[in-house]
């Protein structure tokens, strides 16, 4: 039991770890270089908005390092991400502002509704059991597709791995 406990911790700080070392490997932005972005995503442009989140993931991840424990900061990142990219999509440039001031409101709002809604979860009997499949899951997922699973994808892995059916998501 203590292997698996050790393996999982093992596996969470090399999700963590690559996480890190990615985000490295953006500058933060100047003002000038924000701004010549922020019209650019403004604009629609996809990948000027993609380069604001990656230059300010720092930021990001500090401000969820706050609300996390060892096994949810990753997590906390993404939900941090979508409301940063909602301040990208409301952010008006010419007030004065930076991007990331403006932005964290956002993220913030995100954060605590995601850790509201997530202690409200009714628990159920075989809970601990079906919350470290997901885990594993999570993290065997990330590794191979640099990305965290949607929900739906949970399930049909826990369906198609596991034998597990969850009705009520």
């Amino acid at each position: 039991m203590a292997d698996k406990l050790i393996f999982k911790n093992i596996e969470r700080t090399e999700n963590l770890q690559r996480y890190l070392d990615e985000i490295k490997k953006y500058d933060v932005l100047t003002p000038e270089q924000e701004y010549e972005y922020i019209v650019k995503a403004k604009a629609g442009d996809m990948s000027a908005r993609d380069m604001l989140v990656n230059c300010n993931q720092r930021y990001i991840y500090s401000l969820c390092k706050k609300y996390s424990t060892t096994y949810n900061v990753l997590d906390l990142v993404s939900i941090a991400n979508e409301g940063f990219i909602e301040g990208i999509e409301r952010f008006d440039p010419t007030r004065g502002f930076k991007l990331y001031t403006y932005a964290q409101h956002y993220a913030m709002q995100r954060i605590k509704a995601y850790l509201i809604n997530e202690n409200l979860t009714v628990k159920k009997s075989n809970y601990n059991k079906t919350y470290s499949k997901v885990n594993k899951i999570k993290n065997k997922f990330f590794v191979e597709h640099g990305r965290m699973p949607q929900v739906e994808e949970i399930q049909e892995i826990l369906k198609s791995d596991y034998d597990v059916d969850i009705k009520d998501l």
